[in-house]
Order: C-alpha cells, then sequence, then structure tokens
C-alpha cells in the first residue's frame, strides 16, 4: 500500500489511510487518514469514503475488502463507481461474486469493474472512470 499511496503522491494525487487504532500508523505517503475503532468501521469507510477502489493481486484482507464492496454495491449499500482489479488475481472472485448476485445490483457493479495490466494503467482507469461517472 505504500507503494500505491507513493504513486499516487508523486503524480499530484491524494490517498486515504484508513487504520485500525491500536495497529500503527499510516505510511508516510498517506496524504489524509482516518482511524477506525474495528474492521466493520473500518471497510465502512474504506467503502464510503473512497471515489473509486483498485484491487492488487493477494492478500486475505484484500479479498474481505473485494468481498464487502462487491456486496454492499449489489445489496444497494452504496454507490457503484470505479473498481480497478490489477491483473487477473481477483477475476475469478469476482465473476463468482457477480454469478451469485444476478439482478440490477450485480448489473451496476458489472458495469464498473475494469482490468489493468500495470498500475498506470488501473490509476487511469479508476481516475477516467470516476470522472465520466460524476
Amino acid at each position: 500500500m505504500e507503494a500505491a499511496c507513493r504513486g499516487a503522491s508523486e503524480e499530484g494525487g491524494e490517498s486515504l489511510g484508513v487504520t485500525l487504532a491500536g495497529r500503527g500508523d499510516p505510511n508516510s505517503w498517506v496524504t489524509s487518514s482516518v482511524r477506525a475503532r474495528d474492521l466493520a468501521e473500518r471497510l465502512t469507510r474504506l467503502r464510503d469514503l473512497s471515489d473509486g477502489w483498485i484491487f492488487l493481486p493477494h492478500g486475505l484482507g484484500t479479498m474481505l475488502e473485494l468481498v464487502w464492496i462487491a456486496e454492499s454495491v449489489v445489496k444497494r449499500d452504496a454507490v457503484a463507481r470505479p473498481l480497478v482489479l490489477l491483473g487477473d488475481f481477483w477475476r475469478s472472485t469476482l465473476d463468482i461474486a457477480l454469478r451469485e448476485a444476478a439482478g440490477s445490483g450485480a448489473e451496476a457493479l458489472a458495469a464498473w469493474v475494469r482490468s489493468a495490466k500495470n498500475p498506470e494503467e488501473a490509476a487511469s482507469l479508476a481516475c477516467g472512470a470516476a470522472g465520466a461517472g460524476s
């Protein structure tokens, strides 16, 4: 996450760090941060305070965040916005989630999903889609 925040900073962008209370400080490249008292609050803030989401390969925590956000959009607890998968690692997980959640909520989510081959493309897709969705 530090590399993602650094890249955003070096390109003049912003990054939001949503950290758990008592579990350390955000990295030095985070431009704004929020403390969450527990995991449920952290997930909700990541969902609600972001203009879009980019998911990097690997990590059980990342899988939890991806599924939480997908479910939130499908259930209409959150407005769909850019959801970019870096590489193919999470594609099968998201495809399963979309198949299980047939209906208009799943269609809203699917319309915002993008795939990127590299970090630059991921940022471009997330920023470009966010601007188009506004």
